[in-house]
């Protein structure tokens, strides 16, 4: 399946069609304040054990750390007034986890690295992709729906929703969805793979 960008429609090998939502990933900036906090946090304390041991030619380390983690903290706030996404804070993180290990406490090293790891999973892209086979959802891992485990799904006014036999309803809303995707057409189509997988 090719790399798609842009929601909407597609043409597959002239085969089959497929449909690409894009959910709004809407608590990108609660996992970047968290991001934030958990940087704050492994920098006083890998600060305090400088002062602890005396290496003073760490601290530079901390200082250099810090400004970047500034530099970050102010282009986001101009991004987000300007509407756009912030910018990752993950290599940051990464880079004080090496420095636990660098210190030899590898229990820090390993937590730090699970939470990159999470970050990373948070701030992915959010894409509900539907075709001919099956429907894709952006859970992690990623869940395949079959269409027979489908009852029913359709896209009105901007609402998306799957309704699936297992009584689970996913329902997203799809910001203005009609400049990419006719909704009549969409639906008809989703009409139809019910249609046919129950035949």
């Amino acid at each position: 399946m090719p790399g798609l960008i842009k929601p909407g429609i597609y043409l597959t090998n002239n085969i089959f069609s497929l449909y690409r939502f894009n959910i709004p990933n809407t608590k990108v900036k609660l996992y970047q304040f968290f991001a934030y906090g958990i940087i704050l946090i492994n920098l006083i304390i890998q600060l305090y054990i400088d002062y602890a041991r005396g290496t003073t030619h760490y601290h530079v380390f901390t200082i250099l750390v810090s400004l970047a983690l500034l530099i970050i903290v102010c282009t986001d706030a101009y991004r987000v007034k300007k509407g756009k996404p912030v910018v990752p804070a993950g290599l940051l993180i990464v880079i004080i986890a090496v420095r636990w290990f660098r210190f030899g406490n590898y229990f820090a090293f390993f937590v730090n690295l699970l939470l990159w790891f999470l970050y990373t999973v948070s701030r992915r892209n959010l894409d509900i992709i539907i075709s001919e086979t099956d429907i894709q959802y952006p859970s992690y891992p990623k869940k395949n729906i079959g269409w027979k485990e489908v009852n029913n799904v359709i896209l009105k006014d901007d609402i998306l929703t799957i309704d699936c036999k297992n009584n689970k309803v996913y329902q997203h809303f799809l910001q203005n969805s009609e400049q990419y995707v006719n909704e009549e057409e969409f639906n008809d189509f989703c009409r139809k793979q019910l249609l046919e997988k129950d035949a």
